[in-house]
């Protein structure tokens, strides 16, 4: 009897237990949807870490290249040019890994130098460079900034007072605000372990004033309101899984590892004027298998709200967002060729 008793305590037990839900779960509308593939001059696309579309042109950021920008017309698919070189004069690259864009200009971070660059595409094929010091503070290391206006940009890394960091358009830091996203591992790591381990990818819809964050390990997003930009509102919140890490930290030198079974959430997050567009994975890395890519889009309001997730018919590494058209870059399913496929905003 004690036996038939233990036995039922634990199948109770076990049916009490919450179900792990994930950030793919909060969507009541799914769909599948087939992208059209576009002619493209795949051969000028040489070994991309992130594409922006910018001014009717479609812009990928080389890795391991001698060139770290490669120009596509966007209409005709037609490669444009190649450029951007490695080094320490002006308007060369020692290290940059996020692009943001504004209007008819790229913005981008050099870590290394510590200097955030507008790259202006003009309709004659040519660039302008303004260049912008950021200032320098014990307190805050921007690892990653974004253009959000004319006036501001925004950083995260290691800040001691919040997530993130304001700059002006001179490099003068004006403030910080946010949170770390609460979970039973951010309430209990330090500042710079929830820097590395909360690495986040920014969306920011300027009409709207409204600001989304999402988290590239674990799963995670948080949306604000930006109508006073020096004082924010978080406006919604969803911490699904937080990442999973040690520290690995020695001595002056931080940074995290990520376990096994850690989730990979979002590759990369877009803006148009109705819809925040994360492409979304939302599994842990199978053994043998490559998870770079996504194979979903979560369509949230800019509210917070979840709208939609569309499931796509394949991975891909990278997206931007045109006028009218999601733009999807992978791999041919059956070569190891680029290819590139898009969805048109109206179907969403």
């Amino acid at each position: 009897m004690n036996k038939i008793v233990s036995l039922l305590l634990i199948i109770i037990c076990i049916s009490c237990e919450p179900s792990k839900k994930s950030l793919s779960d909060i969507f009541v509308v799914s769909k599948e949807l087939q992208a059209q593939q576009v002619e493209f001059e795949i051969d000028s696309i040489q070994n991309p870490f992130l594409m922006r579309y910018v001014n009717k042109t479609l812009v990928m950021c080389n890795v391991f290249t001698p060139s770290l920008m490669t120009v596509f017309d966007w209409k005709t698919g037609r490669y444009i040019m190649s450029f951007g070189t490695k080094g320490l004069g002006p308007n060369e690259f020692v290290n940059f890994n996020t692009v943001s864009v504004l209007g008819n200009k790229l913005g981008i971070y050099d870590n290394n130098k510590r200097e955030f660059l507008y790259l202006s595409f003009n309709d004659s094929a040519s660039i302008s460079y303004t260049t912008i010091k950021i200032d320098e503070n014990d307190d805050i290391i921007p690892f990653n900034m974004y253009a959000l206006t004319e006036n501001f940009i925004l950083a995260t890394g290691l800040i001691k007072k919040g997530r993130f960091a304001l700059f002006n358009n001179e490099g003068v830091l004006m403030g910080t605000f946010g949170e770390y996203p609460k979970s039973d591992v951010s309430d209990i790591a330090s500042y710079t372990e929830n820097a590395f381990a909360y690495q986040a990818l920014i969306a920011y819809q300027p009409n709207k004033k409204k600001l989304a964050v999402g988290n590239q390990y674990g799963e995670g997003i948080s949306f604000y309101n930006m109508n006073n930009i020096l004082h924010p509102q978080l406006l919604k919140e969803y911490m699904m899984t937080p990442p999973h890490y040690i520290d690995a930290s020695k001595g002056d030198r931080k940074s995290v590892t990520f376990q096994k079974d850690n989730i990979c959430g979002f590759v990369d997050i877009g803006v148009s004027e109705k819809y925040c567009i994360g492409l979304f994975l939302g599994q842990a890395r199978v053994k043998g298998e490559a998870w770079r890519g996504g194979d979903k889009l979560l369509i949230f309001d800019w509210d917070g709200n979840p709208v939609k997730k569309i499931d796509l018919p394949q991975k891909y590494l990278q997206m931007a967002i045109s006028d009218d058209k999601i733009i999807l870059l992978g791999h041919d399913t059956k070569t190891i060729d680029f290819v590139v496929h898009t969805i048109d905003l109206s179907e969403i």
